[in-house]
């Protein structure tokens, strides 16, 4: 096993990736980019329903997630 990862080095010892491979990874970055973008929005959310609650106040801009 340990024969086939060497194939796939340069010579300073760093793995050499497939151009598919290139792809597969910087698609998972883009999705790990939107899924952060997502997150904080939601923390937000999170952060503006406490805010509510402890002040009572509505809070509009709220989205709601479907059931």
């Amino acid at each position: 096993m340990r024969g086939a990862r060497d194939q796939r080095a340069d010579d300073k010892g760093e793995l050499v990736l497939t151009e598919q491979e290139r792809a597969l990874l910087a698609e998972i970055a883009a999705m790990t980019e939107r899924l952060r973008g997502e997150l904080e929005e939601i923390r937000a959310e999170v952060t503006e329903i406490k805010e509510e609650r402890a002040t009572g106040a509505a809070a509009p801009s709220v989205r709601r997630l479907p059931a």
